[in-house]
């Protein structure tokens, strides 16, 4: 019994650590988002599971905060970092730290717009009934859109060319990116609060043509809603015309 291996619980602790960290440097976990915690401290708490296989995880909040996109329970994703372990409370764990993660193919984005589409259309938001008639003659245009690339030059040529009176407002926003929304939706607060302008009285949100991915800005639950209740009418001009997203309903 003299050549078996002696440890502290320290001590095997640390070498457990040391064995993950050396084996798992850096890896890419497939799997689906369980339930998700945010704590005051801004860091992101939640598990990856399949079927009845769970990780559990965490995402420092200057990570988080540099994220591609907005996580969700039940959606899949390919996460990337690395394992770690630590001891707390009277227990030893292992988990992944997270700092990047992305959609895991087309299949999971279809996925995750058609439930959201379910819920927005359960509360009402894509009723006919509900939709506005555009101006036949617009006297102000608000355009949301990037201001560099040959959108918003097609859009501005257009709108002299048919309506030279017209008043054309740019609000000028990224079209991709987790925060591209926000960037909307704070312009649309502006919009919304400013009393002493004329407001425009019809709102063009466009952006070329891209994947899935990018255009997932335009499938965001927080914007629907703000453009719902802004009370002007809107156009989406979102991708080319094959492509589709939430806005366009």
């Amino acid at each position: 019994m003299n050549n078996i291996p002696e440890y502290t619980v320290t001590q095997l602790n640390k070498s457990i650590k040391d064995l993950l960290e050396s084996n798992f440097e850096y890896i890419k976990l497939i799997g689906e988002s369980g339930p998700i915690t945010f704590a005051s401290s801004g860091h992101l708490y939640f598990s990856i599971k399949e079927n009845d296989e769970v990780i559990s995880c965490i995402c420092w909040k200057g990570s988080y905060e540099n994220l591609d996109i907005k996580i969700e329970e039940g959606t899949e994703y390919n996460f990337y970092g690395r394992v770690t372990s630590y001891s707390k409370s009277g227990r030893s764990v292992y988990q992944l730290i997270i700092n990047q993660i992305e959609y895991s193919g087309d299949g999971s984005i279809l996925k995750l717009i058609e439930r959201r589409k379910k819920d927005l259309s359960e509360k009402g938001f894509f009723d006919d009934s509900k939709k506005k008639s555009l101006p036949k003659y617009p006297q102000k245009i608000g355009v949301f859109t990037s201001n560099t690339g040959s959108v918003i030059h097609d859009i501005i040529h257009r709108i002299e060319d048919r309506f030279p009176m017209t008043e054309i407002s740019i609000y000028p926003v990224s079209v991709q990116g987790k925060n591209s929304h926000k960037e909307i939706i704070e312009f649309l607060d502006l919009i919304g609060s400013d009393h002493k302008h004329k407001k425009p009285d019809l709102l063009i949100f466009a952006r070329g043509g891209g994947s899935l991915e990018e255009m997932m800005p335009f499938n965001e639950p927080d914007l629907i809603e703000k453009v719902f209740n802004i009370n002007i009418p809107s156009i989406s001009a979102i991708g080319h015309e094959t492509d589709y997203t939430l806005l366009d309903m």
